[in-house]
């Protein structure tokens, strides 16, 4: 797995793991358009370190998802 930060302007951003960078496309354009936010992925950092983000023991970058945001189920 692999962790990936896409920028969003106005926000954070949207952090994601996955194993590839489509799958990571994928899952942050859904959490973008869902917030009404716009992306552009072509700004993706891969390989995000965790640790200076002080993630690292806090995400399981085992499996697949998005992690930052964090959105409740009905977002």
């Amino acid at each position: 797995m692999i962790p990936f930060w896409f920028p969003v302007p106005g926000h954070l951003g949207i952090g994601v793991t996955a194993p590839s960078l489509a799958e990571a496309t994928e899952m942050a354009t859904s959490v973008a358009v869902g917030q009404g936010w716009s992306l552009d992925a072509r700004l993706v950092e891969q390989n995000v370190q965790l640790g200076p983000l002080g993630l690292e023991e806090a995400l399981d970058v085992g499996r697949p998802g998005v992690w930052f945001p964090v959105l409740s189920p009905d977002s």
